[in-house]
């Protein structure tokens, strides 16, 4: 993470849609709402500070079925 960020972004499709968190320590330090949508999409989301290095976990919430797809992602100053 650098000296961090302000911005999390996300290029992502939704099917069914959810919730995209990425985790950092034990917090959630960004989260999208996907909608479903058949294109693809960009999404930005608040980033929490967050500086050096870390393992960050991506978590994909929602009901049983497919939710979305997801293409990549990066973070803004």
């Amino acid at each position: 993470f650098g000296k961090g960020g302000s911005q999390a972004v996300a290029c992502v499709r939704g099917m069914a849609g959810g919730v995209i968190e990425m985790w950092v320590d034990g917090k959630v330090i960004a989260s999208f709402t996907v909608e479903p949508h058949k294109d693809w999409y960009m999404l930005s989301a608040p980033l929490s500070k967050v500086e050096g290095v870390h393992d960050l976990t991506i978590l994909y919430r929602g009901g049983d079925e497919e939710l979305l797809e997801f293409d990549w992602w990066k973070l803004n100053k």
